[in-house]
């Protein structure tokens, strides 16, 4: 892309490396010449990083992409109910980002059924808002989906329906400049946009990382990292 390259403010390459490899990863820096970095755009919802949104073809703008859109702020930040995800969405609208989950056809996104079951040690507040859902919308617990999507209707977001596939990222890519996405219609990388929850506040690159590295791992992925660098 044309325009200058700004890395978040608390991106530091080596930390980053030194951290993954200490869980036993292979972690590369990768010059960012290398990945066809484009501009977010104003609204856009915040997307996963799931490889699958590579794939989306009737994609009308770009938004950024972290492990479970919205709910990485939720669960490292404002919390896990109603109230927490209600706060998350106000987090990214401040930066021009609007909310947004997926699906994975009739399966959760990874991130979020991770984070849901009690599974993620990293994940700082617990999640409750099936429960706050059900109540709100009074549908049954198993049309969680449904009410999700009725969710982020309500708050000027989007719920993004995938592909329920096999995961064929090779990598966990990460960007650290700020307001870019990376394009790609490979489906060979789980793409890390760290610059979002970096320039919202309130969660430290120490948290990122264990986030996206516990996932990772626990949607037994390849244990590599490959970390943007100007």
């Amino acid at each position: 892309m044309a325009t200058e390259l700004i890395t978040c403010s608390d991106f530091d390459p080596f930390i980053i490396q030194d951290t993954f490899e200490a869980r036993g990863w292979v972690a590369e820096l990768v010059k960012a010449s290398n990945a066809d970095l484009v501009k977010t755009d104003e609204g856009a919802a915040a997307e996963c990083g799931d490889d699958e949104f590579d794939k989306l073809v009737k994609r009308k703008k770009y938004g950024p992409r972290i492990l479970g859109g919205i709910f990485e702020i939720a669960a490292l930040k404002t919390g896990g109910g109603r109230y927490g995800l209600l706060c998350a969405a106000e987090d990214l609208r401040r930066i021009g980002i609007a909310p947004g989950t997926h699906d994975r056809g009739d399966d959760d996104c990874g991130a979020l059924k991770l984070w849901r079951n009690g599974d993620l040690l990293s994940a700082i507040h617990a999640f409750t808002l099936h429960h706050d859902l059900a109540r709100e919308f009074g549908h049954l617990a198993s049309e969680f989906t449904h009410q999700l999507h009725e969710f982020m209707e309500q708050l000027g977001g989007k719920h993004f329906h995938l592909a329920n596939k096999p995961h064929g990222a090779e990598a966990l890519r990460w960007n650290p400049f700020t307001g870019t996405t990376e394009r790609s219609s490979e489906g060979d990388r789980v793409r890390n946009d760290d610059w979002v929850p970096s320039v919202i506040g309130g969660i430290s690159l120490a948290e990122r990382i264990h986030f996206n590295a516990e996932t990772v791992e626990k949607l037994h992925l390849p244990k590599k990292v490959e970390i943007l660098i100007p």
